[in-house]
């Protein structure tokens, strides 16, 4: 279902001839400057995101909220009485 919108999406950005090396470098400046960065290494070093479908991006989303609820609970607990230590 997705893979014929990728497939044409990289065949137009192959092929735009304005997609220049310095414009990724752009890329990469700006996301340094707007502090877009894990460690020293740009958030997304790419031009196209990684597609996926909706549902993988709902159960993606739905995995990290029970992690968050999870951790939020610990966090939580530790603050509440220092039962909790590492």
């Amino acid at each position: 279902m997705l893979a014929p919108l990728i497939k044409e999406l990289d065949e137009r950005i192959l092929n735009d001839p304005s997609l220049v090396p310095s414009l990724f470098a752009e890329l990469i400046a700006a996301q340094r400057e707007l502090g877009l960065v894990f460690g020293n290494r740009p958030t997304c070093p790419f031009l196209r995101p990684h597609i996926i479908a909706r549902s993988q991006y709902d159960e993606v989303s739905r995995a990290s909220n029970v992690i968050a609820l999870a951790l939020e609970k610990v966090a939580d607990r530790a603050l509440r009485d220092g039962a909790v230590t590492g």
